[in-house]
């Protein structure tokens, strides 16, 4: 890892942090958006000195669902940061208006959702569980309610 001043960055091609993962299966001729003395240009992965970070690495993952937080003032980012840690869940959650595209995710590493791991149908639900069927196998699923989430 480099840590370059933005006085000496221009002397570098720097290509955006989110145009290539990694550089697995890339192609010769393959062209990335980078960056070369404060000008924005398309160049083939060949002439790429550097890359910058990926734009979400900048903030917490809980900072990272505010919408255009970069846009705002830091002592409301970071109030809004606090505010959005201190938050509890919905008891019947609904879709976001304006989302960042990481909302899937977090909710997934979170654990509480329950996902299939093979295509089937619903037999049965209610408060307690979901009875699921499907590949042969009828599994039983325990639905929580209620409980503490900050522990």
């Amino acid at each position: 890892m480099l840590y370059l001043s933005p006085s000496r960055d221009e002397y570098y091609m720097v290509a955006t942090g989110n145009s290539l993962a990694l550089n697995r299966g890339i192609q010769e001729e393959q062209v990335v958006p980078a960056r070369y003395r404060q000008e924005f240009l398309t160049i083939a992965w060949e002439q790429v000195h550097l890359r910058s970070i990926f734009p979400f690495q900048y903030f917490s993952i809980g900072a990272s669902l505010i919408p255009f937080i970069e846009h705002n003032d830091a002592n409301r980012a970071l109030m809004s940061s606090n505010m959005q840690r201190q938050a509890v869940p919905l008891s019947q959650s609904e879709k976001c208006i304006v989302g960042t595209g990481l909302e899937r995710q977090v909710a997934l590493d979170s654990g509480v959702p329950a996902i299939a791991e093979h295509e089937g149908k619903i037999v049965y639900t209610d408060t307690d569980k979901i009875i699921f069927s499907g590949n042969g196998d009828t599994l039983s699923i325990p639905l929580v309610m209620y409980e503490r989430s900050n522990k």
